[in-house]
């Protein structure tokens, strides 16, 4: 039995006494003040509503405390079976998984107590529910998710390996994102010209983090695409990357035969902006569209196009970055973004040392030299500004080969805090309890100094005598030497 049974047991006799219509069963006022339809309702529905007036919280005040309580409680068809119901629902340890005011909220939501009752049996590897709070419960119900695909998403996020400890979002966004299990296994499907898998169970992690439905047939279009070699074109985070950026198969195939970049750049009055974005992306973190307090790099690109024309790419290897730099004229800003240790940036690592930007890369002078001689350069990648000033960092080094340039850079790992391009640009990285772990520096090169010669007369004598028994005086017009 279950604990709203158990407090409403007190209140039998009132139903056994309405049950014979005893005089003494008395009306709530909150139902005399109704109007009429409402005051013939039967005695039954008065006495559950006598119930849910009694019933107390684990902290032993009321659930619920007036008349509009109770009636927006029932106006979805939820009855105080439905509440015991939820209430009653344990997690591993035997722990109820929601409190009577979780229940209770849930029940506000019209959300059925089958439902709920299913979906909680959707378990981790640890054995404990996924979904354990109403709002998620709510938001999964909204994008028409089923407890059947709770289940089939969750066992797909938990091959990857990247995937320790996934939430509840997780899974809603697996179903945002695909739709439906239908369309999920279909793109697992998808083969590349090589005959070869192009997704796989592992990378749907980076999938739902893309925030933005990816459907069949735009990822089969893109897979089927080849370079030179007849190997696929693009990666998977490449796919994800141009998805999100809103640009179609067609744009993309198009701007391919063409030889052009295939993010459009215009170049107008405004100062121009070039911004790198990472094949390699582990946990989706260069992949999100959203804005806001943590800016994402996808979503922040809106507000940089508002004060910059940007040149966007996405780059596997430290070539593909100096063409891009050698190929946009004047750049007033660079942000080179990729996930990150103190000495390197990561672009991919299937490439090597080429798929990184470190501190070896003496060869960038020549193309830094493309910026203009007052850019700004942002390393939105983790611990490139680790150890500060005269340390072996990478902030340190890139600011080395671009004289008269800032450099901004994150000491620890972080995120892009804030970012303002208004007029002076200022940065700030957020790192481990809301810390600012921001690193500016710049190196200014000291052109060394040409050495003056003394001032020498017009007109130098030299007497050739000596041996010569007929001494002569050669005059040498030098010119004049400061």
């Amino acid at each position: 039995m279950g604990l709203i049974k158990k407090m409403a047991e007190g209140l039998t006799a009132i139903v056994a006494a309405a049950s014979i219509g005893c005089s003494a069963v008395k009306v709530p006022e909150y139902l005399s003040a109704q109007p009429a339809s409402q005051k013939t309702a039967s005695i039954e529905q008065q006495a559950e509503e006598q119930k849910l007036l009694a019933l107390k919280d684990e902290s032993g005040e009321p659930l619920f405390t007036s008349a509009y309580d109770i009636t927006r409680f029932k106006e979805n068809g939820a009855s105080l079976e439905d509440l015991d119901k939820i209430s009653s629902l344990k997690e591993k340890k035997g722990k109820n998984i929601f409190s009577m005011k979780a229940a209770k909220t849930l029940c506000y939501f019209g959300i059925p107590s089958d439902y709920i009752e299913n979906l909680v049996l959707v378990r981790n590897s640890k054995g404990n529910p996924i979904f354990t709070r109403e709002i998620p419960i709510l938001s999964f119900r909204q994008e028409g998710g089923t407890p059947e695909e709770a289940e089939y998403f969750a066992k797909q996020l938990e091959k990857n390996p990247d995937a320790i400890l996934f939430l509840e979002h997780d899974i809603i966004n697996c179903k945002r994102t695909f739709g439906s299990v239908g369309n999920l296994e279909k793109i697992l499907a998808i083969k590349g010209s090589n005959g070869r898998n192009i997704f796989s169970e592992e990378i749907i992690f980076k999938v739902i983090k893309s925030a933005k439905p990816l459907t069949p047939e735009y990822a089969q279009a893109l897979a089927l695409v080849t370079d030179e070699n007849k190997n696929p074109r693009f990666a998977v985070e490449e796919i994800l990357f141009y998805n999100n950026l809103g640009i179609t198969s067609d744009e993309i195939t198009s701007a391919l035969r063409k030889g052009e970049n295939i993010v459009s750049f215009t170049d107008t009055s405004k100062p121009n902006a070039l911004v790198v974005f990472p094949v390699s992306d582990w946990n989706g973190t260069f992949l999100t569209l959203t804005s806001g307090p943590q800016h994402t790099p996808l979503g922040v690109i809106s507000d940089i196009k508002k004060f910059y024309d940007v040149q966007v790419i996405i780059a596997g290897t430290e070539q593909e970055v100096y063409k891009s730099l050698a190929s946009t004229p004047n750049i007033d800003l660079l942000i080179l973004g990729g996930h990150g240790k103190k000495t390197a940036l990561l672009l991919s690592k299937e490439k090597g040392e080429k798929g990184e930007i470190d501190t070896s890369d003496n060869e960038m002078r020549d193309y830094l030299s493309h910026l203009s001689p007052n850019a700004k350069i942002i390393l939105n990648s983790c611990s490139t500004g680790e150890g500060g000033e005269n340390t072996d960092n990478l902030a340190n080094f890139i600011a080395g080969m671009a004289p008269g340039r800032e450099v901004y850079a994150p000491k620890t790992p972080s995120y892009l805090y804030k970012m303002n391009l208004e007029q002076e640009v200022s940065v700030s990285f957020m790192g481990d309890k809301c810390k600012d772990v921001t690193y500016k520096t710049s190196y200014k090169e000291e052109k060394p100094q040409a050495k003056q010669a003394a001032s020498l007369p017009e007109v130098i004598e030299i007497d050739l005598s000596g041996r010569n028994p007929n001494p002569e005086t050669i005059e040498v017009n030098l010119g004049t030497r400061n």
